[in-house]
């Protein structure tokens, strides 16, 4: 056969691989709706039912939501399969797992372009570590915006380097890249400083100068750029919260450390020393090259959020470490390879987004690293196959056992992590309990019955919407966000018989003929009189702790 059919044969039952791994058991694989998915589950249900979001926005390019304003794009993508599927679980993550798939192609593609190889060894060996990584499976298996930017990210440089030959190419890649703004927030840093890199790394390779291919993809993309700067205008509250220069010491930590130096917190010393420029960095340096750190790529992952990994389970596996550090070692020595620059730039600048949050490690931020990584793995991975190759028969044959067998190990525990262990070891961190607490409601002969709903796990709203279909025309003549006033996510307070705040049960027991859903804190047992109140059930996370408790006054 063909060597270039048969990568090609090779490439599809990688990508077969690949959706096994992403869309197996998806919606029903012990992982609960996030805010953010239910959010953008039910918007494009509402979009497809009016055309409008929950707030009865026309057409909107950045969703209000929870008073995040989310970029809308996910939630138009998530309208086709909404109305294939109903609004579901499976409906709403299944565009992140497309997008997923998808990546495996557009690494292989990527490959060719940025190693200029006419064999397809090292595409074959990127798109298999792209299709078992558990960063991307993991991502690729909720319905993350982040994904589906990686993706598009990914078509955008592609597009571009292809651009090189074809202008018309530019004219997709200006597209790619100007989506990716409606995609996912990081994309407003992230985006621009990837177009700058393929800018000046291929500079001399672009025919740029009365190019009309070259100007349509750049006018695409700055009115793209300047569309969402002008929507997003007044947005920024959350931002100005999770920054990594949002979080300042107090004035009276300040005064007490000037004050051992026998000075004041206005001085040049202390501004010198102690100033919150220097404290500011350090949390930023700390947070970037927290990124670098085996601990994070290896050995536990998102170690700050359990929703974004699985128990003991790193984002790439141990057997890539070895692939890294001969494909880093390849690339030192190999000073000829195109696009070397580029791939290089794309390492330093991908961690930046994630770096400037409040978070000293987040996953989800950081996805963009996962592709230079995988490349400069898979440039180890053939390194060490030419390596083996000139050995003898059975030291070959031994190293590539031993691989393959770590490797199998590896992809072994980490399904066993994701599927089995990490829905109970994490289970007082996910967001159990909203789906069957409505369907334990709906089980109740409600007639309008008042309903409190406890605010202490957050947006318990929209799960209402998304696990009842509420119609959208009914519930956007209603829609009312109280915003934060810290700038955070604001709160829904009240829809038809539905109140959601948090529960105080020694004054909440005096409200006659109501259900109340709250934690056990908020609704004891030992002081649920019987002449008053019954608890009509105990919703149970999967470690058996209780998360809700249902309870019905006379």
């Amino acid at each position: 056969m063909n060597t270039k059919y048969m990568a090609l044969v090779i490439l599809i039952v990688i990508m077969g691989l690949g959706a096994t791994l992403r869309v197996w058991r998806l919606g029903v694989d012990g992982r609960p709706l996030l805010w953010d998915e239910a959010a953008l589950g039910y918007n494009a249900y509402s979009i497809l039912k009016t055309g409008k979001d929950e707030y009865g926005i026309f057409m909107p390019l950045i969703l209000k939501s929870f008073g995040d304003y989310k970029p809308a794009l996910y939630a138009y993508a998530a309208v086709l399969p909404v109305g294939l599927f109903g609004l579901n679980e499976f409906s709403v993550k299944l565009p992140s797992a497309v997008s997923g798939v998808a990546i495996i192609g557009l690494v292989y593609l990527l490959v060719s372009e940025l190693f200029d190889q006419k064999n397809k060894t090292i595409g074959v060996f990127a798109a298999l570590i792209t299709a078992i990584n558990p960063w991307l499976i993991h991502f690729s298996r909720g319905a993350w915006e982040a994904n589906m930017n990686l993706m598009l990210t990914l078509l955008g440089i592609l597009t571009f380097l292809k651009g090189r030959k074809s202008s018309r190419y530019l004219i997709i890649a200006g597209l790619a890249f100007g989506l990716t703004f409606f995609t996912y927030q990081s994309a407003k840093i992230i985006t621009p400083l990837v177009v700058v890199g393929l800018l000046v790394c291929f500079r001399k390779q672009i025919k740029w100068r009365n190019n009309p291919s070259f100007l349509t993809g750049s006018t695409i993309f700055a009115l793209f750029l300047a569309l969402i700067l002008l929507f997003a205008q007044g947005t920024s509250g959350r931002l100005m919260v999770y920054n990594v220069f949002a979080y300042q010491r107090s004035v009276g930590e300040a005064v007490s450390i000037a004050a051992r130096e026998g000075t004041t917190i206005n001085s040049l010393q202390f501004l010198f020393f102690h100033g919150e420029w220097l404290n500011s960095t350090r949390r930023f340096l700390e947070g970037y090259f927290s990124y670098f750190s085996g601990r994070f790529l290896f050995f536990e992952g998102d170690w700050t959020n359990a929703r974004l990994g699985s128990p003991y389970s790193g984002q790439f596996y141990w057997p890539d470490l070895l692939l890294l550090i001969i494909g880093f070692a390849f690339l030192i020595r190999r000073p000829e390879i195109p696009a070397k620059g580029f791939l290089l730039y794309w390492l330093v600048i991908s961690p930046l987004p994630a770096a400037l949050s409040r978070d000293v490690v987040t996953a989800v931020r950081s996805i963009n690293f996962v592709i230079p990584l995988i490349l400069i793995a898979s440039l180890g991975t053939n390194s060490l196959l030419l390596f083996i190759r000139r050995r003898s028969l059975l030291l070959s044959v031994s190293l590539i056992a031993a691989i393959t067998v770590t490797y199998l190990w590896g992809i072994s525990y980490y399904l066993d992590s994701y599927f089995v262990h990490a829905p109970v070891t994490f289970s007082d961190q996910r967001l159990y309990g909203y789906k069957e607490a409505v369907e334990l409601l709906n089980q109740e002969n409600l007639e309008n019955r008042p309903v409190f709903f406890t605010q202490k796990m957050g947006q318990p709203y929209i799960y209402v919407l998304f696990y009842n279909r509420v119609d959208p025309v009914s519930y956007q003549s209603q829609a009312k966000l109280i915003a934060s006033p810290n700038g955070d996510v604001g709160e829904v307070h009240k829809f038809e018989n539905y109140n959601f705040r948090n529960l105080y049960w020694p004054s909440d027991r005096g409200i006659k003929g109501t259900f109340f859903v709250g934690t056990e804190e908020e609704l004891p047992l030992k002081d649920i009189d019987r002449k008053q109140a019954v608890a009509v059930n105990n919703i149970r996370r999967p470690d058996g702790s209780v998360v809700f408790r249902i309870v019905k006054t006379y």
